[in-house]
């Protein structure tokens, strides 16, 4: 990793001072870049600490206690595990107590010299937030594509999360490259099918070379079509955590960097300029009602999005107000 690189996630991104705390929480698949992001931090702040924990078994999963109350004390938490800790009760208490938090899961060397990093996220926040307040005004959304998805579901009432990838302000969630507004729908009003085309990012599957197609009713997944292979480990990984919730829609987030491209890594993915995802599981962090340690994402390539049937993005573009 370059030294600008690092430079640019803790300083640009993080908003790391020399009066701060950092907490670094990585596993024993990120420890190299943890200590990397360590050392480039030392004697530039008040303290620096690095975690390393076993490998989570899934999105979601909490750590463990003592790691949890240093995150809940920090200035700055950088979140490095290969599985997200961005959807755990850990992180909400991280940024309910003004830490920022730098949710950085499955980095990876070829994700480090990805251009996509280097953007200017600061100068991008005032795009993000017209999106993000487009989707707290609405109420009625569909979600449709040339592939084949048809879904409807409602967001009337939630508010809608601005996640520019620069933490701007105390208590901030940002996850460079991603750059995304997202909101948590209501929770059983989604109907419909979704193709999903792009990739499921997660160590079970990734990159997609064939669609996966699933069918909602009242907010679950209760059908799911694609190759063989695929809908075993999908199926594999909802059932994991022994809770129907993991099939529940949990998150609607659109992507806005245009530097990022699809690569099976979630916050390239995610990130990737009028990419839309959708989230299922746990949502009570960004403003829903599922609890459980479980969220999985699912991404689709150029759809179109309209809220109260107006286009926020038609066939993968993001259409912006005249202020931005």
């Amino acid at each position: 990793m370059e030294r600008h690189v690092e430079e640019h996630l803790l300083f640009h991104c993080g908003r790391l001072t020399e009066r701060a705390q950092l907490v670094i929480v990585c596993d024993h698949d990120t420890h190299a870049i943890g200590e990397r992001l360590l050392a480039a931090a030392q004697g530039r702040c008040a303290q620096a600490t690095l975690h390393t924990l076993a490998p989570f078994r899934m999105a979601g999963q909490e750590p463990p206690a003592e790691v949890a109350a240093q995150m809940a004390q920090a200035d700055l938490c950088v979140g490095l595990t290969r599985r997200s800790m961005a959807h755990t009760e850990a992180r909400k208490a991280c940024t309910n107590a003004g830490g920022r938090y730098l949710s950085l899961p499955d980095y990876h060397e070829a994700l480090l010299s990805h251009p996509a990093l280097l953007v200017d996220f600061v100068a991008m926040a005032p795009k993000v937030a017209y999106v993000a307040q487009q989707l707290s005004k609405g109420h009625h959304v569909h979600l449709s594509s040339a592939a084949g998805s048809d879904l409807t579901f409602s967001i009337s009432g939630r508010v809608g999360n601005a996640c520019p990838g620069a933490l701007l302000n105390p208590g901030d969630l940002g996850s460079p490259p991603d750059i995304e507004a997202n909101i948590p729908p209501l929770e059983q009003s989604a109907y419909g099918v979704v193709v999903v085309d792009a990739s499921i990012p997660c160590p079970e599957i990734g990159l997609l070379t064939e669609p996966i197609t699933l069918t909602l009713e009242a907010g679950l997944i209760t059908h799911i079509e694609g190759p063989a292979p695929l809908v075993a480990a999908l199926e594999a990984l909802l059932a994991g955590p022994g809770d129907e919730n993991a099939r529940r829609l949990a998150e609607l987030g659109i992507g806005m960097n245009p530097a990022a491209s699809v690569m099976g890594n979630m916050l390239m993915d995610e990130g990737a300029h009028g990419s839309i995802h959708l989230g299922f599981g746990s949502n009570s962090t960004i403003g829903g009602l599922t609890t459980i340690p479980f969220h999985q994402d699912f991404v689709l390539h150029s759809p179109t999005l309209t809220i109260d049937g107006v286009p926020l993005v038609v066939a993968g573009e993001v259409v912006y107000g005249h202020e931005c």
